[in-house]
């Protein structure tokens, strides 16, 4: 059952890889008035990748461990503070973890979706094993 799993896959993943020239070009030539807006908060909601962890607001922000290195985040909306005591969900863009989007368990119904952009992004950091 898994070489037929495996076999498949992989079937996907070379029509997926003809295809996506042909899908790009059709892209590029669609009409601006059939093009729909994604917000940055929106493509993290739905398309970003999870830590897996929930992550509670300490003094200097959300602190997540993404791909095994601690990175400081922080939302520069004074009202994000209010909920410190919140348990947030980080989603992230492993191609661009200058943002990240925190996110209670109301997510869904668009309660709570704060953008937090990150700090510190000079500092000294080192992969750290362990849970966020």
């Amino acid at each position: 059952e898994e070489g037929v799993r495996r076999q498949i896959d992989e079937m996907m993943r070379l029509e997926r890889m003809a295809k996506a020239e042909t899908l790009m070009m059709m892209m590029e030539h669609l009409p601006a008035e059939r093009r729909l807006p994604l917000s940055k908060e929106q493509y993290l909601l739905h398309f970003g990748a999870e830590t897996g962890y929930r992550n509670a607001l300490e003094g200097c922000g959300l602190r997540p461990t993404i791909m095994g290195v601690r990175r400081d985040y922080d939302c520069f909306d004074v009202t994000f503070r209010d909920h410190a005591t919140e348990r947030w969900t980080v989603r992230y863009d492993p191609d661009d973890l200058s943002e990240v989007l925190a996110v209670t368990p109301s997510e869904m119904s668009g309660d709570w979706l704060w953008r937090a952009t990150r700090i510190c992004a000079d500092s000294a950091e080192k992969p750290r094993l362990g849970s966020s």
